[in-house]
């Protein structure tokens, strides 16, 4: 697992214990320190909250995007001018004025060798962070700060996060449980076959990622 994984792994687990009514209920060494320390014991905010859970949603579509380029399935026209690192300056530039969470740096963006994986792991992994930003969301909508517009915003993020978990399950599907013959390729083919199609209108920073069957063209010559 890569560094921000155990990040959210951790935030998962306070998200659910603050969902529970807290830790510490059975009065452990542990729960004693934590409230000794206010810092350590006080919840996160509806707002941190729901820009984690945004993060989360952002990386998922990012690696399913990775794993559907890996299997063909997706395609995008490579940048003529610049580079890797200049685009990625240019994309991130305006997250440099938030504090809270941290923006990610170009080498960090790197040191994720999302590349180097097998498209199962890249799933995989986008599955796991949809499902983390759907606890972190409705830990958020549990905070005494949340105003209405952040409950509007968490039921579109919501929407979304659940969404694509349907969207990755019938792919990761598809691609676990292969025709006989030559596995690989046949995979590869029934991804073809659907259209991959990113739909803003729920949410417009953060899409809903939808798996559409191709429909097949009629060829067929009409007999004079």
């Amino acid at each position: 697992d890569t560094k921000w994984q155990k990040k959210f792994d951790a935030l998962v687990r306070q998200c659910r214990k603050d969902n529970k009514g807290g830790a510490g209920g059975e009065g452990s060494k542990k729960g004693k320190r934590r409230r000794g320390k206010k810092s350590s014991s006080t919840p996160a905010s509806a707002d941190t909250l729901i820009m984690e859970a945004k993060k989360e949603i952002a990386r998922g579509v990012y690696t399913t995007i990775q794993a559907l380029q890996k299997n063909g399935a997706l395609k995008f026209n490579e940048l003529p001018f610049g580079s890797e690192e200049l685009t990625f300056q240019h994309r991130f530039k305006e997250f440099s004025k938030v504090q809270t969470p941290a923006m990610l740096s170009y080498a960090q963006y790197k040191d994720l060798k999302l590349k180097e994986l097998p498209s199962r792991t890249l799933l995989g992994m986008a599955y796991k962070g949809f499902e983390s930003a759907k606890i972190i969301i409705a830990a958020a909508t549990s905070r005494v700060s949340v105003v209405p517009s952040d409950l509007l915003q968490c039921q579109q993020l919501l929407k979304v996060a659940k969404g694509n978990s349907l969207s990755l399950m019938w792919i990761q599907k598809i691609i676990n449980s292969p025709p006989p013959g030559n596995p690989k390729q046949k995979t590869n083919q029934e991804l073809l076959g659907h259209e991959i199609s990113f739909d803003f209108s729920v949410q417009k920073s953060y899409p809903l990622i939808k798996l559409l069957k191709k429909k097949k063209k009629n060829n067929k010559k009409k007999k004079k």
